[in-house]
């Protein structure tokens, strides 16, 4: 099930929180960095953890490419720490981060702890050496439950091996669960149909010259590959100021210049588009321009107009 407006929720923070790890990565002159699994408080993982851990190794590594260090992948992470017997959560110990550093080059290790308060969830992020698990650097952050949580968000934890009642005791009927009730309704601002997709707007949002439009990509033919390009993508402001599209977002693919990817028949695909250098002052987006590339069948082009800017 497709929950997109967890793109609206989340981003802007991550964004800030990448930022601030990025600062202190290439003021410490680390060149290699590992993001292992944030946990709960006791900790176990949970998809929200794992979500939020994987997005911020999305951000750090687009950061990271364009400074002065790099981002372990967290798939080669996990391989890694299975090599040297360990695991890629929950406590982070100087043998552990030796083990890494020996193994991987790796200069530091980003670690986490997600906990819920009321309506919230409460993220706190380390950075540690990885020579001696010192600490060098500590921040948080919040996000609201709503715009966060994309499934279970119970704590993974094993199973007891099952036992099997005594001859005499008798079983009682146990009722299924109920289902769990359906996330409320998106709120489409603009739509455009196409013969071969449909482009949804859901919002576009700033802060500070910095400014993000969200959308919903839905394939109507066969599976085929979409590409989006900066080049074919702009806003135009009420005072008719043209600005470029600096990055792209399809999926979970990303590109500086161009952004591709299959896309399945019927399944919603998130997708942004990042300006930069965008006036504060602006509200309202006069033109927001968006050309799409069909494997095999050609260029379509999409427009929004007086679309809103919240900021």
């Amino acid at each position: 099930m497709i929950y997109p407006v967890l793109c609206l929720g989340y981003e802007k923070e991550l964004n800030k929180l990448a930022g601030s790890l990025t600062q202190k990565l290439v003021e410490g002159r680390k060149k290699k960095v590992a993001i292992v699994d944030f946990t709960d408080m006791e900790g176990h993982t949970t998809y929200a953890s794992r979500f939020l851990a994987e997005e911020l190794s999305v951000q750090l590594s687009n950061l990271g490419s364009r400074t002065e260090f790099e981002v372990v992948d967290r798939l080669r992470l996990k391989s890694l720490l299975k090599e040297q017997g360990l695991e890629a959560t929950g406590w982070v110990d100087p043998e552990m981060g030796k083990k890494l550093k020996k193994a991987a080059g790796i200069s530091a290790i980003i670690a986490g702890n997600l906990t819920p308060f009321g309506d919230s969830l409460h993220l706190s992020v380390k950075i540690l050496d990885a020579g001696n698990a010192k600490i060098l650097f500590a921040t948080s952050t919040d996000f609201p439950k709503s715009k966060i949580i994309m499934g279970d968000n119970t704590p993974e934890k094993k199973n007891p091996p099952a036992q099997n009642p005594p001859p005499s005791a008798s079983v009682t009927p146990v009722a299924p669960p109920k289902p769990a009730p359906a996330p409320p309704p998106v709120e489409i601002r603009q739509k455009v149909e196409t013969p071969e997709f449909v482009l949804e707007l859901q919002e576009c949002w700033a802060s500070g010259p910095n400014l993000t439009c969200s959308m919903l990509l839905t394939n109507v033919k066969e599976d085929k590959s979409y590409k989006l390009t900066t080049a074919d993508t702009r806003i135009i402001d009420p005072s008719g100021n043209e600005y470029r599209a600096q990055k792209l977002q399809l999926g979970t693919a990303e590109g500086w210049d161009t952004v591709q990817r299959p896309l399945v028949n019927g399944i919603a695909t998130k997708a942004s588009a990042n300006f930069t250098g965008v006036s504060p002052s602006v509200r309202t987006i006069a033109l927001f321009e968006i050309s799409c590339h069909l494997e095999g069948v050609g260029q379509y082009k999409a427009q929004f107009r007086a679309v809103p800017v919240t900021r």
